[in-house]
């Protein structure tokens, strides 16, 4: 469901340089909050491609007054958030009418994750000393962060959203 959001997001960025289809952000929202509802992480695909719309310079037409440029980020936010709240705020609404907490499932996930169990009760160092040393491929990321850097590839949307995802990812199981 994640990645389709991801697709239509990029369809809709494509096809905004002929004409703005707000309907592509809806959707996209749409099945961002039904990847949030399977899986909770997955509101990171939310947030990445919120702050992608928000502070890339390339998913606005060129010849735009400022104003304008505004205008349509912030109807291309809004867009994307119907779509996604269209879905989550029914599941918020149902928690908050049956446990009296908007956030009870969120809280109890965390309670989870603070049990000692096998994989959350080591430090934050696992990540450092089990993930990366078991996976060397994986220690190519930092000379790709580097040379993603130095080639300027951050100006591409597509590739800093991919970038923004990758490093939210990890943040988030850190």
């Amino acid at each position: 469901l994640g990645l389709s959001g991801m697709w239509l997001f990029f369809r809709r960025t494509e096809s905004a340089r002929s004409h703005p289809s707000y309907l592509y952000l809806y959707f996209s929202g749409l099945l961002f909050g039904l990847s949030f509802l399977t899986k909770f992480p997955q509101g990171m695909l939310f947030g990445a491609a919120l702050l992608i719309i928000i502070f890339h310079p390339e998913l606005t037409v060129v010849q735009a007054a400022a104003l304008s440029k505004l205008k349509t980020k912030l109807f291309a936010a809004i867009g994307l958030s119907l779509g996604f709240f269209t879905v989550v705020l029914p599941y918020l609404v149902l928690n908050h009418y049956l446990y009296h907490n908007w956030w009870w499932p969120f809280a109890a996930g965390t309670s989870i994750m603070s049990t000692s169990t096998w994989l959350y009760g080591t430090s934050w160092s696992y990540y450092l000393t089990e993930f990366f040393f078991r996976n060397w491929i994986y220690l190519l990321f930092f000379p790709l962060l580097w040379w993603f850097w130095k080639q300027k590839e951050w100006k591409d949307y597509r590739k800093s959203t991919l970038l923004l995802l990758s490093l939210l990812f990890l943040a988030y199981f850190l």
